[in-house]
């Protein structure tokens, strides 16, 4: 079958006719009353005390048309302005009423039709001949450019994205058959999408852009979002512990969860197509072509339970079926827990030291475990079984890893803290009417009292923050890291929302309740609070800027919490009373110098410094869409990679299999470079020989080396 027949056979295999479409997509029953919980909480409960008006209308809409079409790709201007004149200042009027959600059902119908139309645009521009050779060129960044004036202006922009995609394959030698084929099945799904959302979709597109019109981090989430949101707080759930993905009409096993019931098991296999799903001895639902969320709530169940699969082995066409009978129980998720490593390293006294690296990716906490006096998945807990495993070890040192910690529970960073300092206050919350509590740390037991370093950077989050703001304040520990972290000072509280829907608006400010069986209202995450560190500062934008600065590859890319729309501003209150830690003096200045020497002779910072310089050059500009001059800046990369050791083109072969889905799943390479983690562990080492002996550390000429070796604490 030739390239063109495969795209006319897809073309009219996933075209949307007007029946398909259904006309329109309309709130169901429990909706109008999940809208009006969400208004009256966040009028009554968000910090700012924000009341909906004219400009909140504005930014609703704004952030709801954002969400929809952040490039400009999909609305014509015509529909920009009609939605402007007809609901720009008035979704508050509507707010809390039987009428509030008309204005996004409308508006998202208007999108599924010109998605449709510019879907099928993209199609038949693959159908065709393409052409690189034309003197066109391509805006990547389309939000500040006006929505197309017509249709044809709008089928340009996806002919030249279309362009842009299959230029940017050929540059990387892919195949260009190959290539149209991936695109147009990369297009078929998102038209398919496009058709299966429904008014779950509709409401969290609507009600998220009213929450984030307050602040970045109210939202309201749909009932399966929930639940995930759950399960990653708590790190576990009821179910089998199979991770899938949609490929093509598929729903795919694309791992299985070590130790789960699917795993014990032995049957299930990674790349097996679940084609049927049955609820013990019932019939079987078929789940060809469904949404994975559908999909995966068919499968998950309570703890005991089965489930039977109808599966197309891994290899096997669709002539080839079995089916797989898994008992569902607990499924613990062991990925983004926190986890350990020693490290020696030679510090500039010549003494070798042992560095236990304990790496904790986020704050996580079995809520509802807990609420229900049950055993629960807990950081704290993890990192106090870590910290007993090390003791044995001999280690010189504790150096915490935050450096991609986005933060979590703060119960988790108050007891976290609690481990490395006896006892007084971690933070200060405050409400929008101004009361102050200070939160104490709830364990007066010092479990470790030796030197710590903290590792932070621009992805340190939240939690993370009041983590490393504590040790800082107290003088407990070093701060080492990037120019600051991400200034998330803000606190949220999760209400569910179904045990509302019968019983009206009484509920009041809570933390996520189990066992849900409602009909459906999701949940509303609302900013309730901000925090403050125990010397009186909030970290809100500001972030807590390090003692110690080490160049992150995110300094100048992470996107800060003062770069989001409507970002609450800084703040300070009055110190709480503690008592610093008692430890021996620390030249930062003497450490810095050290550090900033290190820096200066290390390849990958500079590298990370000139493609920041280039990236800045090149922010907003439109790229040429002629093959010709896009390969003379293609080679000229290549050989600026290969310069740097890299090896580019099984990193472009690595790519282009994972984009065609053809790449295996590997597991993470524990001896990967990490330039950043080795210069924090050379600045623990200095900071180390400073503690025994100041002066010999202060007057050294060897600089600290970490050693490649590493040893695995669990």
């Amino acid at each position: 079958m030739t390239v063109l027949s495969v795209v006319a056979t897809l073309l009219a295999s996933c075209s949307l006719d007007a029946a398909a479409l259904d006309g329109v997509l309309a709130p169901e029953p429990q909706h109008a009353q999940v809208g009006s919980l969400v208004v009256t909480y966040l009028e009554q409960y968000h910090y700012t005390g924000q009341k909906l008006d004219d400009d909140m209308s504005q930014r609703w809409l704004s952030n709801y048309l954002d969400a929809l079409d952040y490039g400009h790709m999909v609305f014509l201007q015509s529909d920009i302005d009609r939605f402007t004149a007809d609901y720009g200042t008035s979704l508050d009027e509507r707010a809390g009423t039987d009428g509030m959600l008309e204005p996004g059902f409308e508006i998202y119908n208007v999108y599924r039709e010109r998605m449709e139309e510019r879907l099928l645009s993209a199609q038949a521009v693959l159908a065709g001949p393409i052409d690189l050779t034309d003197d066109e060129s391509w805006n990547p960044d389309g939000h500040d450019a006006p929505w197309p004036a017509t249709a044809d202006d709008a089928a340009t922009r996806w002919r030249q994205r279309v362009e842009e995609q299959i230029l940017q394959r050929d540059l990387r030698g892919s195949d260009r058959d190959k290539t149209i084929e991936m695109l147009q099945k990369r297009y078929a799904r998102l038209l398919k999408s496009v058709n299966d959302a429904n008014a779950n979709d509709v409401m969290e597109a609507y009600l998220g852009a009213l929450t984030t019109a307050f602040d970045p981090h109210s939202y309201w989430f749909s009932p399966p979002d929930h639940d995930n949101f759950e399960i990653e707080m708590s790190k576990s759930l009821e179910g089998i512990g199979a991770r899938l993905q949609t490929i093509d009409e598929y729903t795919v096993v694309q791992s299985l969860v070590p130790g789960g019931p699917a795993k014990r098991d032995g049957e299930l296999k990674p790349q097996d197509k679940i084609i049927a799903v049955a609820q013990g001895d019932s019939e079987f639902e078929d789940v060809v072509d469904r949404r994975i969320d559908e999909v995966v709530k068919l499968i998950r169940g309570p703890k005991g339970t089965v489930v039977r699969l109808r599966v197309i082995p891994a290899g096997e066409d669709e002539t080839v079926t079995e089916i797989v009978d898994i008992r569902r129980d607990e499924v613990v998720l062991e990925e983004n827990r926190a986890e350990a490593t020693v490290r020696e390293i030679t510090g500039p006294d010549g003494k070798v030291r042992q560095i236990a690296v304990i790496d904790v990716p986020s704050f996580y906490q079995g809520m509802t475990s807990k609420s229900q006096g049950q055993e629960y998945q807990s950081t704290t807990k993890d990192v106090l079984k870590l910290l007993a495993e090390l003791e044995s070890q001999n280690i010189d040192s504790v150096l915490l890893d935050l450096r991609y910690n986005g933060g979590g529970s703060l119960d988790e960073s108050l007891m976290l803290t609690g481990l490395f300092v006896a006892e007084g206050p971690v933070v200060q919350v405050r409400t929008g009417e101004g009361q102050v509590e200070v939160l104490d740390d709830p364990d007066k037991h010092l479990v470790y009292d030796g030197p710590l370093v903290v590792a932070t950077g621009p992805l340190s989050a939240s939690a993370s923050e009041i983590l490393a703001g504590a040790i800082q304040d107290y003088g407990r520990g070093l701060i080492v890291g990037g120019r600051q972290t991400h200034g998330k000072g803000s606190v949220q509280a999760v209400i569910d929302l179904d045990p509302q829907l019968s019983g009206g608006f009484g509920g009041v400010l809570t933390s996520l309740a189990g066992g849900r069986s409602g009909p459906g209202g999701g949940a509303l995450k609302i900013t309730s609070q901000m925090f403050f560190r125990v010397n009186g500062e909030s970290t809100q934008n500001r972030g807590v800027v390090p003692d110690i600065r080490v160049p992150s590859p995110w300094d100048e890319t992470a996107g800060y919490e003062g770069d989001l729309d409507y970002a609450l501003p800084w703040a300070s209150i009055d110190a709480a009373t503690f008592q610093p830690w008692k430890g021996s003096t620390v030249d930062l200045a003497a450490l810095q110098s050290r550090s900033d020497a290190r820096v200066a002779e290390i390849d990958e910072f500079r590298w990370w410094a000139e493609d920041d310089a280039e990236r800045e050059a090149e922010e907003g500009q439109p790229v040429s869409l002629v093959l010709e001059e896009r390969r003379a800046e293609f080679e000229a990369r290549k050989a600026k990679l290969e310069a740097r050791g890299r090896d580019v083109e099984a990193e472009l072969a690595a790519a282009d299999a994972e984009e065609l889905g053809e790449a295996e799943t590997e597991d993470e390479d524990e001896d990967e470079p990490d330039p950043v983690l080795d210069e924090i562990l050379a600045v623990t080492a200095d900071y180390l020989a400073q503690l025994e002996a100041p002066a010999e550390a202060a007057s050294a000429d060897e600089p600290a080396k970490p050693s490649k070796r590493k040893r695995r604490a669990r």
